[in-house]
């Protein structure tokens, strides 16, 4: 357990990191675009291309982060009026569903980077496996999350967003106590 926590917070450190680099330079990359083609005229095709390879990676990256730290949405109407033990139960099935769609991305994702790997991209001329492999990485890197929080936490909290696991707002009444 103690190498799965290891595991996890490596993957989240260099999720951080990629986040943050890949938003800078997708912003970087859109004002050079757009300076480029409306001030001087003269776009670059390449750039294109690279904001279109670069939203790619943030968006997969940016699924598995969200797990990592309870971001996703959920509607937990129904949850809410279960007993802990059902809500125990529902919570193993969305994570026995989850855990199988996450594989069934990662093992899809992976055939098709290789399918498409002979292929390039049109201008940048990289291999367009690249552009894809995002998608099984991310989902491999969900799978990690899920898993921790499974264990750590149990299948009724793994998918708790962080709106339901906040400290509810304390009332003026009990801050004069």
């Amino acid at each position: 357990m103690d190498s799965l926590r290891r595991l996890d917070d490596g993957l989240a450190w260099v999720e951080d990191v990629f986040l943050a680099l890949a938003t800078a330079l997708l912003a970087i990359l859109l004002f050079a675009n757009v300076l480029l083609r409306y001030v001087f005229r003269s776009p670059f095709a390449w750039l294109e291309e690279g904001v279109v390879a670069v939203f790619v990676w943030l968006v997969f990256i940016g699924v598995s982060a969200a797990f990592r730290s309870h971001q996703h949405l959920r509607i937990d109407v129904l949850v809410r009026y279960l007993s802990r033990g059902l809500a125990i139960a529902v919570g193993s099935l969305a994570v026995l569903l989850t855990f199988s769609l996450l594989v069934l991305l990662v093992k899809i994702g992976w055939d098709y980077a290789l399918f498409v790997s002979g292929n390039r991209t049109p201008v940048l001329g990289i291999s367009a496996a690249w552009l894809y492999v995002g998608l099984p990485l991310g989902m491999a890197m969900s799978l990690v999350h899920v898993v921790r929080q499974l264990v750590d936490e149990g299948p009724a909290e793994v998918f708790k967003s962080v709106i339901e696991t906040a400290d509810p707002p304390r009332s003026a009444a009990s801050d004069r106590r």
